[in-house]
């Protein structure tokens, strides 16, 4: 038996201690010094069609580095001479109360009447006439326009930028031009943006749908120059798409132009990636420049050039920063961001981060300097923000020490949400503060702490979604947070984030020295050649999502929409909204395997505030008790399909979304066990998505019920009914039922719910050995569509598996293969977990490698494109799944230790991780084999664990360490 233990098994007589590893991001330059323009208003150059997805400021999304504490966040770009901090406030969206036409109910009440006539033609035969009719029907009130919808439906938006400057003496970097589009025209993909025509690389282009008006590239000079030629570099493709007309002009104020240069007619260029030159006549130094293009050729709808030199004008920032031993991080095991350089013999450093206890956003900038450092901060916003009570006064104490505060206040135009930024300021030095309404000048400075809070007075409660005056809570959060000082906020940060990020640590290999030794940037970019191996990086993503859900969703909150709580926009691609039918979902597939069951509070609440508005969905659409919602929400209480007859409902009707969010809050409990959470929280919105679904799903010939009509998301035809529907309902009304019985429930209603569950619609095998998508065997083996929602049932479902349903899990294999390994960001973070729960762990390998290699940036964020939180979240989410697995069960648990452990992985350990039934699990595994095993549960009571071909029957005790006995 010792021998079997020596090589099988040992047992760990205290806590597994994984290997140290470094928990941070660093950089040695600033965000935006990577050959990449950096516009300072991403809001001015942004395309204002929402259907353009690129974002306007690449260094923005690839380079910078959030912080954030659910409330309000930042990204933070670490500049020299000009240190940007792009600020968010969870709550400031545009539309619903107060904005153009709003109005609450916006579903069409008459759309039940015609369910009959649908499911007539479709049991028919007649889809087409099927499909007509619920275009015409099933869908909600509005504009054929969505740019005029979204004006009601609302959009996530930037709260703007706090902008220091150094007045660092250095040629280059933020002393250099800002060069930028008030044409308002970006890109239709982030790698064909504004910022493409200035890296000064042939093989980039900037290209976009120019709708017939003016593409205007302009320069914005600190120091005035003289210009006296330009040119200009042809894309990649299409002639037709060249510029023809265009003129070069100059300007001393940015108001009245002198004309430079004139062209008409030229004819396209003779070759593709040809730089064209123009000398022009001129010797005034001008401190703008721009460049109008008003017609290409053939009246193509593209405009596009590959690269746009005026002069000698530096286009972006200079290799050169001008300062020594420079260092940009963040540790995530901290949340503190640093920033660290010297200067003609002197050291700067700063520190920031977000802290949740205090609701600030705290900043330190400290120098040993003999004279000290000056400042000048200004905050930019898109929103009409106004200084309160004057300039500010910044109050003198007890020199050398300074005191101030400046208070912004100011509406939405849109909705008239109230919105309240103050900016407090405790600064030591000899020197002297001063406060006007272009901003705070601080002058001989050792040490400047600035302290930020934001709000609005968005309540999440219907009809009016309105609360209090944001104005008293921030002044007293900045009251308290001057008070307490930097060192103490650090302090009361630290310990807060530490209890919730600590509760993990992973180990999955060891990185060699050299790859170690590099900038985070340089490490990802070594991971795209697939052959390399960095077990350090992979830990360093899985961490940082923890890190971002951590960040971004905090109970009080509002819950992590598509960019988390980050957007440098106020047109965010897809609003940055609450897309039901995966996304939001995924945000919290992490939450209860990583061991961050708090952070999935915003998103329970979230789903009860659509309770009351949902239910007018669901008598107008399906004439059902209880509640639903469709596939896209806001913080306005958005539940219907979207309106728009050339919509495809499969990007509009999606009854189940609210049934997905509800399985959220039983699948909280799962993992924490807490039934007061439950009974209070939970049950109101999952008993009423079980009663929905109970009145909504039609009852078809062969006595089964299913969701007729329906359509797969985005994706596919008029259906009698898709996997991912029942799938959906298999998964909630289990829950309602397991849940009924903790809480003592009975009666007709609860058995409603178990005849409907136990006569739903099975799953199918269609004749290519796959999972059906839909009722009907039409899928398409060569179809690589990026949503899988019908293998919802193998993951994040319970319904499928190798070990308990192996001939669905083998047509689930099928499918997953048919779709292949490609995709965007998302998709390859889920199909992780596809690949995880099949225990293939080799092949969830590869869709890590696949998703480091084609949807991550430089700082980790995921990259649909553009950058899109949920493929962060997936990933991290899929990497617990690799390493444990579990499932809940009346009476305990069921534990599979390692159940998808790949060859890259052999040697490594985890600590902390979580399992349903309440279980703390420690591993240590070595050349594959599982050397030591610790679990912890929460409450006495039997559960099994698995690892291989083993299984243990153990009898758990509240708080103490279970061993498994061979």
């Amino acid at each position: 038996m010792l021998c079997i233990l020596t090589v099988a098994l040992a047992f760990m007589q205290a806590e597994v201690e994984p290997a140290s590893q470094d928990l941070q991001l660093w950089y040695d330059r600033p965000a935006d010094a990577y050959g990449l323009a950096s516009p300072l208003r991403s809001w001015e150059i942004e395309n204002q069609d929402r259907s353009d997805k690129g974002n306007p400021d690449p260094s923005w999304e690839r380079y910078a580095l959030p912080i954030g504490n659910g409330f309000i966040g930042a990204m933070l770009y670490g500049g020299v001479e000009l240190d940007r901090i792009q600020l968010n406030e969870h709550s400031l969206w545009s539309g619903g109360p107060g904005s153009d036409g709003w109005t609450q109910d916006l579903n069409r009440a008459d759309a039940h009447e015609h369910l009959g006539e649908i499911r007539e033609a479709l049991l028919g035969g007649d889809a087409k006439r099927a499909q007509q009719l619920s275009t015409k029907y099933l869908r909600g009130v509005g504009s054929e326009d969505r740019n005029v919808n979204d004006i009601r439906f609302g959009r996530y938006q930037t709260l703007g930028e706090l902008q220091i400057e150094t007045k660092h003496k250095i040629k280059s970097g933020a002393n250099g031009p800002k060069f930028w589009t008030p044409s308002h025209e970006s890109t239709s993909t982030g790698h064909e943006s504004f910022a493409m025509v200035l890296d000064g690389d042939a093989k980039t282009k900037w290209c976009f749908h120019h709708k017939e008006t003016a593409i205007v590239w302009q320069a914005d000079l600190r120091i005035p120059e003289v210009v006296s030629h330009y040119s200009l570099t042809s894309a990649n493709d299409v002639p037709e798409r060249d510029p023809k007309n265009w003129t070069l002009e100059g300007s001393q104020n940015g108001l009245s132009w002198d004309l430079l240069d004139e062209r008409r007619d030229e004819p396209v260029w003779d070759q593709r990636h040809q730089k064209r030159e123009f000398k022009i006549d001129n010797t005034q130094a001008y401190y703008y420049y721009r460049l109008t293009f008003t017609a290409v050729h053939d009246n193509v709808p593209h405009f596009q050039l590959a690269d746009i030199q005026v002069g000698d004008l530096q286009s972006h920032p200079k290799e050169d920063l001008g300062v020594d031993n420079y260092r940009r991080s963040l540790d995530l095991a901290t949340g503190i961001h640093k920033v660290e350089y010297a200067l003609d013999g002197a050291s700067y450093s700063r520190e920031t981060f977000a802290s949740n206890p205090d609701r600030v956003i705290a900043m330190r900038y400290s120098t040993d300097a003999k004279d000290g450092q000056d400042l000048f901060l200004r905050l930019e916003s898109p929103h009409p923000l106004e200084i309160d009570g004057g300039a500010g006064k910044l109050d003198q104490l007890n020199r050398p020490g300074f005191r101030g505060l400046q208070v912004y206040r100011g509406t939405l135009p849109n909705n008239g949400l109230q919105l309240d930024v103050r900016i407090g300021i405790l600064a030591k030095g000899k020197g002297r503060v001063a406060a006007t309404f272009k901003g705070i000048e601080l002058v001989g400075m050792e040490e400047v702490i600035i302290l930020v809070v934001a709000d609005t007075d968005y309540a999440a409660v219907s009809p009016s979604w309105r609360g209090v005056d944001p104005s008293d809570r921030n002044n007293d959060l900045m009251n308290a947070a001057m008070k307490l000082g930097f060192n103490k906020l650090r302090e009361r940060h630290i310990a807060d984030f530490q209890e919730l990020h600590g509760r993990v640590a992973l180990d999955l290999g060891t990185t060699d020295a050299e790859t170690l030794a590099l900038p985070t940037d340089q490490r990802v970019q070594k991971m795209r050649d697939l052959k390399h191996s960095d077990p350090d990086l992979e830990e360093l993503y899985f961490q940082f999502g923890r890190y971002m859900l951590i960040s971004c969703s905090r109970p009080g909150g509002l819950p992590a929409n598509l960019q988390g709580l980050w957007t440098n926009e106020v047109i965010p691609p897809w609003n940055s909204d609450y897309h039901l039918n995966i996304n939001v979902q995924m945000n919290y597939w992490p939450s209860g395997p990583c061991n961050l069951s708090e952070c999935e509070q915003p998103l329970v609440d979230y789903t009860n505030a659509l309770i009351e508005p949902g239910a007018v969905t669901a008598q107008a659409y399906n004439a059902s008790d209880g509640w639903t919602a469709h596939l896209s929400g806001n913080i306005w209480g958005y539940t219907n399909p979207h309106p728009g007859k050339n919509r495809p409902r499969y990007w509009s009707y999606f009854p189940l979304g609210g049934s997905w969010l509800s399985t959220h809050g039983f699948e909280k409990f799962t993992f924490d066990g807490d039934i007061d959470y439950l009974r209070e929280h939970t049950w109101p919105n999952l008993s009423g998505s079980a009663d929905f679904l109970v009145d909504y799903l039609y009852q078809l010939p062969d006595g089964t019920f299913s969701s007729t009509p329906s359509w797969s998301p985005e994706h596919g035809p008029i259906s009698t009914g898709t996997t991912a529907d029942i799938s959906m309902a298999r998964e909630l009304l289990t829950g309602a039922v397991e849940a009924a019985r903790v809480l003592g429930e009975e009666g007709p209603r609860i058995d409603g719910w178990k005849n409907t569950l136990a006569n739903l619609a099975p799953f199918r095998i269609g004749k290519h050995g796959q999972l059906q998508e839909w009722l009907e065997d039409i899928d398409d083996p060569n179809d690589k569509h990026r949503h899988l929602n019908h293998l919802f049932g193998l993951y994040p479902g319970h319904q499928i598996s190798p070990q308990h349903t192996p001939e669905l899990a083998a047509a689930a294999g099928v499918t997953l293969k048919q779709r292949g390994d490609g995709a965007t960001g998302w998709s390859m973070g889920w199909k992780i977990n596809f690949w995880a729960r099949m225990g293939d762990g080799d092949h969830a390998y590869l869709m890590i490698r696949n998703l480091l290699k084609n949807g991550t940036s430089y700082n980790l964020f995921d990259l649909h494109p553009p950058f899109q939180i949920d493929g962060n979240f997936g990933g991290t989410a899929g990497i617990a799944e690799m390493l444990l697995q579990s499932h809940y069960r009346t009476r305990g648990g069921e534990l599979d230790l390692l159940p998808a452990l790949p060859k890259a992985w052999s040697t490594g350990s985890f600590k902390g991780l979580r399992g349903r039934g309440g279980y703390t699990v420690d591993l240590e595994w070595e050349g594959g084999r599982l050397t030591a095993a610790r679990v912890v549960p929460d409450r006495d009571g039997p559960f099994v664990v698995r690892w291989q071909k083993l299984t243990w029957t153990l009898e758990g005790k509240a708080g103490k360490e279970s061993r498994l006995d061979l």
